[in-house]
This record gives structure tokens, C-alpha cells and sequence, in this order.
């Protein structure tokens, strides 16, 4: 599979050097600059950077992509970039930029993978971009009240609104800070919390499996978030004691 995207990659970028509009194809994620982590469940995500003027043409006609291998599938999720499938089975995501726009653009983790020759193109990737969080206790008690919703919810009935909550907004908040909490094993993705999170946090990929439980497993996801939270703050104890009341009678009610 490596060897197809990346040859894929190729394939675009010929395609590409037949317009003069056209200056550079970059590839991001597992074909940035890590592509040792390719594997035949990646797919390709790259930007093609056209000259000022030009861009719209390229993102509304897909001829260039056809040209480098035939499409069975296209869906624009944005003004500048699209969702693909080829007819090999190969899917991809991208988008497109003018020179001028591309400045504004952050470049993690990005690899200039063409350049039309002779072209002024100046590639300035994102060198060691630095990951903003906010604080653990912000994080915490965001889940705390998060938690406190949720099992009210589920009290009342609203199952899925009670899941949102505890299984979806909680937990996100924790991932959020997982960073500040536990070392990080492996390079994570610098936009998802959630990728390569059972190798970058194997301890906390023990938790993951008594969080996430199921539609109507939601009090029980709810006490394992709280534990795990307990374990590494110092939670204020009357929110505590009003979920861990909320959560007896989800029992006491079946």
C-alpha cells in the first residue's frame, strides 16, 4: 500500500505539471513527513498550491485528478477541499490553495512532494508547531459537569443525550489534557486527540474499554471517567457526592 499511494502521489503530480497554473503538490499526514507510518489502511491527504487567480478552477474541475488515475467517487466538505475515491480502492482528502493563501495555512508535519521547475515556490513548513492545552482543572470540571448532565439525563430517560455526554463530552475533555497527564509513548497527531491514542497513552487505553460501553452502559462509563479523573485531581467533593448519588439510583431504577 505504500508503494501505491505514494505512486499515486506521483501519478497527481504529472498530471498536475501539464497546467501552467499549476506550482506544488504537498503531502500531509502519513504521506507528510512520516511516511513510515504507511500501512495498507492509510490513505493520502496532500494540498496542490496553483498560482493567484487559479484555484477555483482547480477545485471545481476535477479533470487533473481523472487525468492522474479515474475517480469513482468525489465530495466537496469545504470551499477548498474535497473527499475522493479512486477506482482502485485508493481514497484520499485535499485541497486546494493559491500561492497567497497558502500563507496563511500551518504546514505540519508537510512534505513538498513536486515542484514545477524553475518555480520561485517558497515552502516553508511548520517546524515543531506547539500544541496549546488548556489546564487540567478547566478540562476536569468541564467532564465533571458533563457527567453531572449526563446521568440526570439518563434518569429521565434521554439515553442517547445521557451517551453524548458521558461517553462523547467528557471523555473529550479528558483527551484533551491527556497530554499533561500521561507521558506520551508516540508522536500523536497534532489536529485529533483521538489518533494513535492506544500507543501514544497505553495507560489510559485501559480506561477507553470501561468508558466506552455502549448505549445503555452509561452510568458505569460515567464512574470509570470519574475515577480516572479522582486518581490525578483533587475534584470538589460535593459534585462528586451528587454523582455518585445520581449514579445509585440509575441502579436502584434498573
Amino acid at each position: 500500500m505504500k508503494h501505491n499511494l505514494m505512486k499515486r502521489l506521483d501519478e497527481i503530480a504529472r498530471s498536475l505539471s501539464k497546467y501552467e497554473e499549476t506550482v506544488a503538490l504537498i503531502g500531509l499526514g502519513s504521506v507528510g513527513i512520516d511516511t513510515d507510518r504507511l500501512d495498507q489502511y492509510s490513505d493520502i491527504d496532500f494540498f496542490v498550491i496553483v498560482k493567484d487567480g487559479y484555484s477555483e478552477q482547480f477545485i471545481k474541475n476535477l479533470g487533473w485528478l481523472n487525468e492522474a488515475y479515474p475517480l469513482a467517487y468525489s465530495f466537496y466538505n469545504t470551499t477548498e477541499g474535497c473527499k475522493i475515491l479512486f477506482e482502485d480502492g485508493v481514497y484520499g482528502e485535499y485541497a486546494v490553495f493559491s500561492e497567497t493563501r497558502l500563507k496563511e495555512i500551518d504546514l505540519v508535519d508537510a512534505r513538498l512532494h513536486w515542484v514545477k521547475p524553475g518555480s520561485n515556490f517558497d515552502f516553508k513548513p511548520t517546524l515543531n508547531p506547539t500544541k496549546k492545552y488548556g489546564s487540567i482543572d478547566y478540562a476536569f470540571n468541564e467532564a465533571l459537569t458533563n457527567i453531572y448532565v449526563g446521568l440526570n439525563r439518563y434518569l429521565r430517560g434521554e439515553l442517547l443525550s445521557a451517551h453524548t455526554f458521558i461517553q462523547g463530552h467528557a471523555l473529550n475533555n479528558v483527551l484533551s489534557v491527556l497530554p499533561l497527564i500521561e507521558p506520551e509513548m508516540v508522536k500523536g497527531d497534532f489536529y485529533t486527540p483521538t489518533r494513535r491514542l492506544e500507543k501514544r497513552f497505553p495507560q489510559f487505553a485501559q480506561v477507553i474499554s470501561k468508558v466506552l460501553v455502549g448505549y445503555k452502559n452509561t452510568p458505569d462509563a460515567a464512574m470509570s471517567l470519574l475515577a480516572y479523573m479522582t486518581t490525578y485531581a483533587d475534584l470538589n467533593p460535593r459534585m462528586v457526592k451528587e454523582i455518585e448519588s445520581l449514579y445509585e439510583q440509575t441502579k436502584k431504577n434498573g
